[in-house]
């Protein structure tokens, strides 16, 4: 797993935490798929504490917004990024 953190701008090839963020309201800025092997999801984010709670085990979503944020990562993958 590879992530990349700058100036408020995070990478993650994670599908499982880039999930999380999108359903926590982090705003997906790229999908980089060029990489058949590895996609990477780039988001701004505004409230970096949700990645420590993440880190932390003590994050927590609604069930059906993060399968429902996974289902949507998803589908960008396969239709060619953002």
């Amino acid at each position: 797993m590879e992530i990349k953190w700058e100036m408020n701008i995070y990478e993650t090839s994670d599908i499982a935490l880039a999930s999380y963020l999108y359903c926590s309201g982090a705003a997906i800025t790229k999908v980089d798929n060029q990489n058949p092997r590895r996609c990477i999801f780039v988001f701004s984010l505004t409230k970096p504490e949700v990645l420590s709670l993440w880190q932390e085990g003590r994050a927590m979503v609604n069930a059906l917004a993060y399968y429902n944020a996974y289902q949507a990562l998803k589908a960008k993958i396969f239709r060619g990024g953002s």
